[in-house]
């Protein structure tokens, strides 16, 4: 019976551990990721999400740049709204006119 009341403690702390998830959310480690912050100056809707044309906010590498936005990452995004966008920091840059990110992008937040 004893030792039945000592282990009831540790089976609700590890019981509360289990619920953790390792899922990416917006609490996931940023330092994996870069950013692009900036205004949405053009919009199309795609058949899995909006294709948008973001204009810089600050210095970034390139003035102009166009992410595929997954309907999961965010369907509210409007033109003229303010952006950052976090994707995977091994993403490629694909070189067209304007250049577009090919890779995962984690979460879009609109200012």
């Amino acid at each position: 019976m004893k030792t039945i009341l000592l282990m009831l403690p540790l089976l609700f702390v590890l019981g509360g551990c289990a619920g953790n998830s390792n899922d990416v959310s917006d609490d996931e480690n940023v330092t994996d990721y870069s950013s692009y912050s900036g205004t949405v100056i053009e919009l199309n809707e795609e058949s899995d999400g909006k294709r948008i044309l973001v204009q810089e906010a600050e210095d970034e590498d390139y003035k102009k740049l166009t992410f595929n936005i997954p309907t999961e990452i965010n369907d509210e995004v409007q033109l003229d709204d303010e952006v950052t966008i976090y994707y995977d920091v091994d993403s490629a840059i694909g070189e067209s006119d304007p250049p577009i990110l090919i890779g995962k992008i984690l979460r879009l937040e609109i200012h």
